[in-house]
């Protein structure tokens, strides 16, 4: 009986300790962050089947229509058909790679804050690492 009683404790203590699901506050753009939105501001075709809301760590894949809206937004030097990529990073924050084959390799990318009203502004890249002593 004694038993019973130590193993029915043990598994109430272990279900009190157990993760439940909760939800998190969902901000406002975390809700209204629209893929629409994006690549037309961008200047990318998505592929089919991408999602209506930029998720949280979600990526969608694109081709480059508009070379010159991408630029305007610091990914320079690509040409219309490369691929792009954009990543929600953050709830205010996408960042966006564009790599292309042809006519030579090439490869950037830039990281965009998501204003208020959906406006995407570049972030200023990265201060560079100091270079240690010889």
């Amino acid at each position: 009986m004694s038993r019973s009683l130590i193993t029915g404790a043990m598994f109430a203590l272990l279900s009190a300790a157990a993760p439940r699901m909760t939800a998190a506050q969902a901000t406002q753009l975390e809700l209204g962050l629209s893929t629409k939105s994006i690549t037309k501001t961008l200047g990318v075709k998505p592929m089919p089947g991408v999602p209506d809301d930029l998720a949280m760590g979600q990526t969608i894949t694109c081709t480059l229509d508009e070379p010159d809206k991408l630029a305007d937004h610091g990914v320079k030097g690509m040409h219309e058909g490369a691929r792009v990529t954009i990543t929600r990073v953050a709830t205010d924050k996408i960042r966006v790679e564009a790599d292309e084959l042809e006519p030579v390799p090439a490869k950037h990318a830039a990281t965009l804050r998501v204003a208020g009203d959906g406006e995407l502004k570049p972030l200023p890249p990265p201060p560079a690492a100091p270079k240690p002593p010889v």
